[in-house]
């Protein structure tokens, strides 16, 4: 069982010849011996000009004393005014401090205060200092400084629903048993060192980092019954306690789900993105006007629409987080992507499409009198040119929102293309047409939308 401290003598001395990072502390007679922390009993003060000085950097510190028993654990927790630095000693049998852990660890914010904690297991039982300092010469305020007991899960088979702490020294692997399919999120925390997660298993196998909070790491995913090995590890430093947890999230069958193959018109279809983005085949048979609404309560999405030619993405142009597309397309074959802007590509999806007819017959375009147009995303408006006899023809397109790109055909073949020789972003085509019946079309440089202004002159 920890236990206050019996402050002797030569703790006291040894707590005023402490060294943190290399640099003597300030200590005489008169200084004040460690606080005594026990279980379940915080101790509050405030760091001052009055505490010990780091004559090396001129930080303050304020130290503490508490004793364990062999085989006990506990979790240090001290909030204060500022982002401090944690420093533990354990005393060995001549007196003497011996660094057990130190350094700048990562700190959160609660109630207005700068949280930081460090967990320890006494092997052997001992007495313990603890300091706590700033990390600028500046850092003066009140503190809270706590010692809460700390069971240890065994290193067992985990299963849904198990949450379990432990010690993390260098990689280890832990056992988990899926009994029921379904969409899982497993999350390992920790505030001493900087997760990661691995997963292995029937036909999974997944890597996190940092997708949970801070540098906490978090795999969510679809898993089948069976059974998975999970992988615990960290990024430098030695570790620390860690919180591992497998929670079995709410969420549509695994047959309601369908993470790509072909695109339905009219019917939401929901999907789940394991590593990487879900793709889907659209197919259309006449030229339509679609809408695509991709929104995801996992992760701040992106939706990508590719082919014949059309290349169009959309962030958040949903609602919040989720993304729309609304674009006049050919009849065609497309490919709907939807994707993790983050880069995680974790988490379920629903994805629609609609889609109906949209005007394809050609508007008629004369010399000298010019048409208005509007175009959305990706769509091209096309306008026939009757040619009564051979001419020098000039075209041009213009429009102040959109990047122009005018072509010409003749009986389905492309005689001309121009993107911006009409000055600035405008299109502008001089060419000789002998007889006959014409196709114009006028769209958007890389898919954009826009008023335009398109013109034929006879010259």
């Amino acid at each position: 069982m920890i236990r206050t401290t019996r402050l002797t003598s030569s703790l006291v001395a040894v707590a005023i010849a402490l060294s943190l990072g290399g640099c003597q502390l300030s200590g005489g007679a008169g200084e004040p011996k460690p606080a005594s922390l026990a279980i379940d009993k915080p101790v509050t003060g405030e760091i001052t000009l009055g505490d010990r000085v780091n004559y090396g950097d001129g930080t303050r510190t304020a130290l503490f004393a508490f004793e364990m028993e062999a085989g006990e654990a506990v979790v240090i927790e001290a909030a204060a005014a500022f982002c401090g630095r944690l420093a533990l000693y354990s005393i060995d049998s001549e007196g003497r401090p011996v660094l057990q852990s130190a350094g700048d660890g990562s700190c959160t914010e609660q109630d207005g205060r700068q949280v930081q904690s460090r967990s320890r297991v006494s092997t052997e039982g001992g007495r313990y200092l603890l300091a706590l300092s700033g990390r600028e010469p500046g850092h003066f305020g009140p503190y809270r400084v706590s010692l809460s007991a700390l069971t240890l899960d065994a290193d067992r088979e985990l299963v849904a629903g198990d949450e379990v702490a432990g010690l993390l020294e260098q990689e280890k692997t832990l056992a988990l048993k899926i009994t029921e399919a379904g969409r899982y999120q497993i999350d390992l925390r920790s505030s001493e060192f900087d997760a990661t997660l691995g997963l292995e298993g029937p036909e999974v196998s997944r890597e996190s980092d940092d997708d949970g909070e801070g540098t906490d790491a978090r795999i969510t995913t679809y898993l089948a019954a069976g059974d998975y090995q999970l992988a615990l590890g960290h990024l430098g430093g030695s570790g620390g306690l860690y919180r591992l947890s497998v929670r079995k999230r709410d969420g549509v069958p695994p047959g309601d789900l369908q993470s790509g193959g072909e695109l339905p018109l009219g019917r939401e279809v929901t999907g789940m993105l394991q590593g990487e983005a879900a793709r889907y085949e659209l197919a259309l048979a006449e030229r339509s006007r679609v809408v695509l609404s991709l929104g995801s309560d996992d992760f701040d999405t992106r939706l990508d629409l590719e082919g014949e030619g059309v290349q169009l993405s959309d962030d958040d142009g949903g609602n919040d987080t989720d993304s729309r597309l609304v674009t006049v397309l050919e009849a065609g074959n497309y490919t709907v992507s939807a994707v993790d802007l983050g880069d995680d590509n974790t988490g379920v999806f629903k994805l629609l499409a609609r889609a109906e007819p949209a005007a394809g017959e050609s508007l008629a375009l004369s010399p000298g009198t010019a048409q208005q147009g509007t175009l959305v995303e990706g769509e091209q408006r096309r306008y026939r040119l009757s040619v009564p006899a051979a001419a020098s023809y000039v075209l041009t397109m213009e429009s102040d929102g959109l990047d122009s790109l005018l072509k010409i055909q003749r009986n389905g073949e492309e005689l001309a293309s121009d993107d911006d020789s009409g000055g600035g972003s405008n299109s502008r085509l001089e060419l000789e047409l002998d007889a006959g019946e014409y196709e114009v079309v006028a769209a958007a440089f890389g898919g954009g939308s826009g008023s335009f202004r398109l013109r034929a002159e006879v010259r």
